[in-house]
């Protein structure tokens, strides 16, 4: 029987949320609003539901981009086809640097605006912040910079008339892919930054 690691994994945390009632209700942690249902399977339910939603949804992303980054690390990108081909079809670790370089410049923006909800108003942020939109294109320079730097470092073997030589291949898609995952580097500062406010939220609530 060939086994399925989300499935295993989705109801693990299904479990552990109907146990967990048995574990919180005595404690300051348990939310007030479920003592309401008087029956202890709603409320089980109720938390395992919680806990897919809150753990459940990233972890099977996360799942998702190990396995993912396990068969990429089998590659040879010290080829300039290779590492073109694993660009177009994502490349998690540099989504991940790219996330770290733009989170300064993200949270300095947010706490400067004092706007706690920067994600849903990040233009009204930044004119709050008296900073220039010039700004923002740091990060995808710095993007651009170190995806030349790989490309540069590579072997160039593409076939095919896309690219003249290797150094207008670098060019190209120095720019290209650095505009792209450059993107990828503010709208996952964004999502850390909502995770951050809606646990901040839950913890108020509960």
């Amino acid at each position: 029987m060939k086994k399925n690691p989300e499935i295993i994994f989705f109801f693990i945390l299904g479990a552990l949320g109907i146990l967990s009632k048995q574990f919180l209700s005595q404690t300051k942690y348990y939310p007030n609003f479920l003592k309401d249902f008087n029956n202890p399977l709603i409320e089980g339910l109720i938390i395992a539901v919680v806990f897919i939603i809150l753990f459940g949804v990233p972890g099977f992303f996360i799942i998702l981009l190990v396995e993912k980054i396990r068969r990429d690390s089998k590659k040879n990108l010290r080829s300039f086809k290779t590492l073109n081909e694993y660009y177009l079809n994502g490349n998690v670790p540099r989504v991940v640097k790219q996330t770290l370089i733009t989170l300064p410049f993200y949270f300095y923006i947010k706490f400067k605006a004092d706007e706690p909800f920067t994600f849903l108003f990040f233009k009204s942020a930044i004119e709050k912040a008296d900073i220039s939109y010039l700004t923002l294109l740091i990060p995808f320079l710095l993007c651009s910079y170190l995806i030349k730097l790989e490309f540069q470092n590579t072997k160039f073997d593409y076939i095919g008339e896309k690219y003249v030589d290797k150094n207008a291949g670098v060019q190209r898609l120095g720019l290209i892919y650095g505009i792209w995952y450059g993107l990828f580097g503010w709208l996952c500062s964004a999502i850390l930054d909502f995770l951050l406010m809606a646990i901040m939220v839950i913890r108020l609530l509960i």
